[in-house]
């Protein structure tokens, strides 16, 4: 299995917290591939505090927020030592590391199919990478809990995802068949638990 694992930009604000989710991303590397891509966090907010201020449109935005992202990046590979980083899908695919920090922007300019508005965050973006890689799974990585009474639910049984993550995800499910897990970051061995299929408060939102 290939898996995306966005990590949100929130975990910035617990450091304990964040190493744990590295060191199980760490820990599933010896069993599968693992592209990370970075959340937004307060790299992304200083974009929109800076747009209100000089009157900014949504697509320079837009690709300015893209880019706060690489900012955490930077970070990510910092505290993952053995993670390389790429910037194209090329280098994620014939990369041999078990552990890649994607930095986005360059691969959405070349693609540049997603819509430019705050509607699209890293959530969309990580899901979209997926289906750019053709791998198996999206996980999103949060400080909160989705949970429907059972660890797989299909897309047409959800009407939003609003509050715990953008409700284009929705779309791109449908649009591009591809299954995605919403983890909170805050439950022990999650990640874990999840990729290795023991049962656990995780949601896999499912194509129809």
């Amino acid at each position: 299995m290939n898996v995306v694992v966005k990590i949100g930009g929130s975990l910035l604000n617990f450091p304990d917290i964040l190493q744990e989710i590295v060191n199980q991303i760490e820990y599933l590397s010896d069993y599968y591939k693992v592209v990370i891509i970075p959340g937004g966090g307060i790299f992304s907010r200083i974009v929109k505090k800076i747009q209100d201020l000089h009157n900014l449109n949504n697509e320079v935005t837009h690709w300015m927020a893209i880019k706060a992202m690489e900012v955490y990046g930077v970070m990510l590979q910092h505290l993952m030592r053995n993670s390389i980083i790429c910037d194209e899908i090329e280098c994620v695919k014939n990369s041999s590391s078990r552990i890649v920090i994607l930095q986005p922007f360059k691969i959405l300019k070349e693609f540049n199919e997603l819509p430019k508005s705050w509607n699209i965050t890293s959530d969309s973006i990580s899901v979209y990478i997926t289906k750019l890689l053709n791998y198996d799974l999206a996980v999103l990585v949060k400080v909160v809990d989705l949970y429907y009474g059972s660890n797989i639910v299909k897309v047409s049984e959800i009407d939003s995802l609003k509050n715990v993550v953008d409700n284009y995800v929705l779309y791109l499910i449908r649009k591009f068949k591809i299954p995605v897990a919403i983890v909170n970051a805050f439950r022990k061995n999650i990640l874990i638990n999840l990729i290795l299929g023991v049962d656990d408060l995780y949601t896999i939102i499912q194509p129809d």
